[in-house]
């Protein structure tokens, strides 16, 4: 797996690699975020 992001780092730059995957991780934490607090706000009191 590491491979082959080292292969994209090679073809097409290291820093559209690095921040595809920064951004993927935002959203994932920003969908996980949105989980819990509706899964706060389902749960009766």
């Amino acid at each position: 797996k590491h491979d082959t992001l080292d292969d994209f780092d090679d073809e097409d730059g290291p820093k559209s690699v690095s921040t595809t995957i920064a951004s993927d991780k935002h959203v994932i934490k920003l969908s996980q975020l949105v989980t819990m607090a509706g899964k706060a706000v389902k749960r009766p009191k």
